[in-house]
């Protein structure tokens, strides 16, 4: 688990100053997007606004909200803004460490001014289906120079901000059209040959591996007893090799390393055209002429190698492919199930001597999809964010208010969600008003209904909505006192 200070630290970074990252912007396309996903990583939050019939500038009204255990949790009131010289909300949190003012947030830029000295307020990321073992799986922001990458926690988490836009870049493996599949038992390695190396008159191209670790065998270790191509053309070879990582060698020249594993491995042979595969080796044609010490030698990695010869030899996990290009530029190459990448070693070496080669990784295409952290702004006068799942009281904090006023609806829950939670705290007089029976600061029909519904034995009355029924002061809620709410209503005779 990911310390509390390195987290603070990260998310202040993230949250503050994230275009200040010093590094290179990347050179990808966000104008083609594979899909785009909308995530939430906001804490539960509550909007509310001041009701009342009874008040007519609730601009003076402050409102105190307590846990259940009866602590303050916030004090909200309406402050003047000598700036923009107009009254704006305000919210004073008691729990400093994670309670958010967000009443006048409007835009990202508010959000992370008001979250600047509360780092855990917003969920870590973690990229879906995240293996680490794609080099292309990254994720990057944009700003005003460009796309730049985004820095990765420890625990494989980002710290991403709220109403922001962000790019997953992942390898396309989905294009690559597989024809076959093969598993390499536990300490061995795979080696496919192509039958052409005959055809070619290829009797130089061989292939051997050369342990990290002086304890580790295989069949095949040094450059003088190599796993020649010409003789074992159009075989699949499987040989002995203890677990670890190998240098790879074709013919002369080394390339990379090899992972040979201690369990059996699953890959799949992939159909791909050279050129796609590595743009940066050769022309189109895959031919070229080489001059060397005054003599010119044209390779055709298709055509006779007698004269000049160059061997590619492609390897991923514990898999070795050595297929030659057919007519059409296509080759075959067996690709790790769990870890897609291939590397390819070249050597090409000339009849009268000398030769030289090369490496590297094999281009895969790249999708891009668009991650959304979506957040809703607020619409009502005030906005606490942060706020702790659970059952809260809200009251007047006005003492010359108190006296004369109440909440009505003084009671509310914050849900464990990301959507915005809504509430109208309605502030109603602890005088009685008669024939106001649901207590809601005006006598509508609604009150007749009520009543008359007490009264037919459909719905019950609180004792407070009794008193109010009862017009007559009787004691008895009868049709008096409905015919008296009524004729209120339609304005016959006001009630006193």
């Amino acid at each position: 688990m990911i310390s509390k200070k390195l987290r603070t630290f990260a998310a202040s970074l993230a949250l503050c100053l994230i275009s200040a990252i010093p590094a290179s912007a990347a050179n990808i396309d966000i104008s083609h997007l594979r899909s785009t996903k909308n995530v939430r990583l906001n804490k539960p939050y509550i909007q509310y606004d001041i009701v009342s019939s009874y008040i007519k500038d609730l601009n003076g009204v402050s409102l105190t909200i307590r846990d259940k255990n009866g602590k303050e949790v916030a004090n909200s009131y309406m402050t003047y803004d000598s700036t923009a010289k107009t009254l704006k909300p305000r919210i004073k949190t008691a729990l400093e460490d994670h309670v958010v003012d967000f009443s006048n947030v409007k835009n990202e830029a508010d959000i992370r001014s008001q979250l600047y000295n509360h780092s855990s307020a917003i969920d870590p990321y973690y990229l879906e289906n995240y293996t680490g073992k794609d080099p292309k799986d990254k994720l990057y922001f944009v700003n005003t120079n460009g796309l730049y990458s985004m820095l990765r926690n420890p625990d494989k988490s980002y710290d991403l901000n709220l109403d922001h836009d962000y790019y997953r870049t992942m390898s396309d493996y989905a294009e690559f059209e597989a024809v076959d599949t093969v598993t390499v038992p536990a300490n061995q390695v795979f080696v496919d040959v192509d039958s052409k190396y005959v055809d070619l008159n290829d009797r130089r191209s061989r292939f051997h591996i050369e342990a990290e670790n002086e304890n580790m065998r295989n069949d095949y270790a040094t450059f003088f007893y190599p796993l020649k191509f010409y003789e074992n053309a159009g075989k699949r070879i499987f040989f002995n090799a203890d677990p670890g990582k190998y240098r790879v060698f074709a013919s002369g020249g080394s390339g990379g390393y090899m992972e040979v594993f201690d369990h059996d491995t699953t890959y799949k042979k992939i159909r791909i055209k050279f050129h796609d595969a590595f743009p940066n080796f050769c022309n189109e044609s895959l031919s070229w002429d080489h001059d060397f010490f005054g003599t010119t030698y044209h390779i055709d990695l298709r055509g006779d190698r007698t004269d000049a010869c160059c061997t590619v030899l492609y390897h991923s996990g514990a898999a070795v492919s050595t297929s030659i290009p057919d007519k059409d530029g296509y080759i075959y190459i067996w690709m790790k199930d769990d870890d897609p990448n291939v590397t390819y070693c070249s050597n090409y070496c000339f009849k009268n001597g000398g030769g030289g080669g090369t490496n590297g990784g094999m281009y895969v295409p790249t999708v891009v999809d668009k991650i959304h952290v979506a957040f809703d702004y607020p619409t009502k006068r005030y906005c606490i964010y942060n706020l702790a799942p659970g059952e809260y009281t809200v009251e007047i904090a006005n003492d010359g208010l108190r006296n004369d006023y109440t909440v009505k609806n003084n009671k509310f829950t914050v849900k464990n969600t990301r959507k915005i939670q809504s509430f109208d705290f309605k502030i109603v007089s602890k005088n009685l008003m008669l024939g106001d029976v649901n207590g809601d600061g005006s006598i509508t029909v609604t009150d007749v209904s009520k009543a008359a519904a007490y009264i037919k034995g459909i719905k019950s009355l609180t004792n407070d909505e009794k008193k109010r029924a009862d017009t007559n002061r009787d004691g008895v809620i009868t049709v008096t006192d409905i015919s008296k709410i009524a004729a209120h209503v339609k304005g016959l005779k006001v009630l006193s």
